[in-house]
């Protein structure tokens, strides 16, 4: 009955049922959705997130979906083909899962208002740092860029990985002192991290408090004196590679430092003092001696750390460069949900090109004037040089500088930047933002919950540091069975691949049974167990 009245649009969704079924595909993630409720993402989705129309598929059915797939590694909705609708649902307590063009829908109308969705953003954020307070006193910074390879003229950005400017977007994410992200915002014209850090912060601001003096970490493309005096007026600290040329200390003032790198302590030359920067003053500078001879120059205004607690902190920044890997391999980082758009700003300024073209020019003649005038002065050294040779080579110079000459005026009248709509006779467009930023809060908790599994798995792997995540995820494809109880749903999953996975397993399905869980936004109390004997 309840299914006809959802149909008939009559109430707001189908409540999640779990009827009993002795094979069920993939019935380990339900140990994820165990722990959904302790994210709040459901709660913060139904307060911040417009309402669905009544059907068989509301917030909790979508939402629960979207976490699934993340987890099962279903990287973009047209996957879902790989998976049986009665299969999924089983997993999600629906009768069948909604399939691409379904879930396209929702994701959209959810979608349809960004502000909304950045609340969901902000919440989502504040939720995380109440959970793990000790690891935000550090928060690093960076920007990760998502090529785009469809259809629609979007503004191009330098892809690093790929060496070449494409169509793209850029976000800027926050993560913890571990390498959990914590916060994500998408560029609005794929702008440059020491122009977006001040707004950024004032987000940042919101989630810790304004009582938190939280050390923020980046790279070089942050390094900007200006933007040093706006981290310090919004009370925080900064902590940063020093970027461009600079003299180099003498390597007499550098003392052996043991500095824990990559799980072991290395023995590295540290030379720790204050510096004066032009347009700033004096900040502490740790500088590193390498192996090489160059030097790697820290700065920071904290003056409380010790030079091994800077330069630790400092390079641990690479936790988050592990955080994106993990991301782009695991969850389709990059991977659109939808391909909505919608119009840029036509007046946005960007490099002019005509300027750039006269530049390539200019930089070709002028080499080409530097071959030339170290012919001509081959030709004047050499003894006997016919008149008619050294003239034609004094002539080639001439005629060279009076085309650098003329270029060299004709760029002067071109403008730096230009209008990106003058550019082009089509529209210019930009990817929604609303739906990437959903996406990107469906990855993160379903990257928190993997880490909170993972967690409590630990203590049951002897190996944990190389496997408990692998471990983890390999459970969530499990197979199991679901038998409905009058006060629990009781799921039976199939042994792992090992026995001292199926331990670990074991183990988990304990924690869980004690910290009595429900599947996600309903009152079903979930019970696990490991089947006794070989696997399926």
């Amino acid at each position: 009955m309840e299914l006809v009245l959802a149909r008939l649009g009559q109430i707001e969704e189908q409540s999640a049922l779990f009827p009993p079924l002795a094979r069920v595909p993939h019935a380990g993630v339900l140990l994820a959705l165990a722990v959904l409720s302790t994210t709040g993402l459901l709660e913060e989705v139904r307060r911040h997130l417009p309402t669905l129309p009544n059907g068989l598929y509301g917030k909790r059915s979508i939402v629960t979906t979207l976490v699934v797939m993340a987890l099962l590694r279903c990287k973009r909705p047209e996957q879902l083909k790989g998976f049986r609708p009665d299969s999924l649902g089983a997993v999600v307590g629906l009768a069948r899962a909604p399939e691409m063009k379904t879930l396209r829908r929702k994701i959209n109308l959810l979608a349809e208002d960004e502000p909304r969705v950045r609340q969901l953003v902000l919440a989502m954020a504040k939720r995380h740092v109440e959970r793990v307070k000790d690891a935000t006193a550090f928060l690093y910074i960076d920007g990760h860029v998502r090529p785009y390879f469809g259809k629609q003229q979007l503004g191009k950005t330098h892809v690093t990985q790929m060496r070449i400017a494409l169509p793209a977007t850029t976000d800027y994410w926050v993560c913890d002192a571990t390498g959990a992200p914590v916060l994500v915002v998408v560029s609005e014209r794929n702008s440059a991290m020491t122009r977006e850090m001040p707004p950024l912060l004032k987000d940042v601001r919101t989630v810790v408090g304004p009582d938190a003096r939280p050390t923020v970490v980046f790279d070089r493309g942050g390094f900007s004196q200006k933007l040093f005096k706006e981290i310090l007026a919004a009370n925080f600290d900064f902590l940063t590679y020093r970027k461009g040329k600079q003299r180099e200390f003498p390597r007499s003032e550098f003392v052996d430092l043991p500095i824990r790198r990559a799980g072991r302590e290395v023995v590295t030359k540290v030379r720790d003092r204050s510096i004066r920067l032009a347009n700033f003053g004096l900040v502490r500078c740790v500088a590193v001696l390498r192996p090489d001879g160059k030097q790697t120059h820290v700065l920071t205004s904290r003056k409380d750390l010790t030079a091994r607690e800077v330069l630790e902190r400092m390079f641990s920044r690479w936790q988050q460069e592990n955080f994106f890997k993990y991301l782009s391999e695991q969850y389709a980082f990059d991977a659109l949900w939808t391909y909505a758009a919608t119009p840029a700003d036509a007046q946005r300024l960007v490099p002019n090109p005509l300027r750039r073209d006269l530049d390539r020019k200019l930089a070709e003649l002028r080499r080409q004037r530097a071959l030339q005038n170290a012919h001509l002065g081959q030709l004047v050294r050499t003894k006997g040089c016919p008149a008619t040779a050294l003239g034609l080579a004094k002539r080639a110079v001439t005629d060279v500088e009076q085309t650098i000459a003329s270029l060299v005026t004709r760029r002067r009248s071109v403008p730096t930047h230009v209008a990106v709509g003058a550019l082009s006779q089509r529209d210019v467009l930009e990817l929604a933002r609303a739906p990437m930023l959903l996406g990107d809060v469906i990855k993160m908790t379903a990257f928190h919950i993997e880490s909170m599994l993972v967690a409590n798995i630990i203590p049951h792997l002897r190996r944990a540091a190389d496997e408990a995540r692998a471990v983890v995820a390999d459970l969530f494809l499990l197979d199991g069975a679901i038998q409905p109880h009058a006060d629990h749903v009781l799921v039976t999953l199939d042994q792992a691949s090992a026995p001292r996975y199926t331990r670990a397993l074991d183990g988990l399905c304990t924690m869980l049974n004690e910290a009595d869980v429900a599947f996600p936004a309903t009152s079903t109390r979930l019970r696990f167990r490991v089947a006794s004997g070989g696997r399926g």
